[in-house]
């Protein structure tokens, strides 16, 4: 068993209530940084769009929508996103747990129960182009850069999420 990872996703079966919640810490903790910033998650055919609004008392509040996206849904379902090793996931990059759809230096955010590593979308993209030519000579390492470029491409314009679970 490998390293599991890909865009953050539950299937239709889950209760909505369930997703929001568990997502809710980790978009506060952003919204704390950057209240303009949005980020979404999949939840069967629909997109939950997560962002801060600030109330009457200054105080940042979640606000979710949910919206239908086949598109997104059918990208998503065409992505492979086979396991990688500790070793494969170490040679590509530095243990970032969660890569997020806006630009930001590498940040800590913090909830209640961990602390997640991001990094951008756009630089894991970018940086993995960069090194393809390193990655020939390893086709299970080729193929698994080719993947999460694949993902950081369908997620950026939707502000999902990739995450990777060390």
């Amino acid at each position: 068993m490998g390293i599991c990872w890909g865009i953050v996703e539950y299937s239709a079966k889950y209760d909505r209530e369930e997703v929001i919640g568990d997502w809710e810490p980790f978009a506060l903790a952003v919204f704390a940084l950057n209240p303009r910033r949005t980020l979404s998650v999949m939840h069967g055919e629909d997109r939950i769009v997560f962002r801060g609004s600030r109330n009457g008392d200054g105080q940042i509040e979640l606000v979710t929508t949910a919206t239908r996206d086949h598109v997104a849904r059918a990208r998503i379902d065409k992505l492979r996103c086979d396991d990688g090793t500790y070793d494969q996931f170490d040679l590509l990059f530095d243990g970032y747990e969660v890569f997020v759809p806006w630009r930001t230096i590498p940040v800590a955010i913090d909830t209640a129960t961990r602390s997640w590593q991001a990094w951008p979308l756009a630089h894991l993209e970018g940086s993995l182009w960069g090194r393809m030519d390193e990655f020939a000579e390893d086709p299970d390492l080729d193929k698994l850069a080719r993947q999460l470029i694949r993902a950081a491409a369908t997620a950026g314009p939707r502000n999902m999420l990739v995450t990777v679970s060390y």
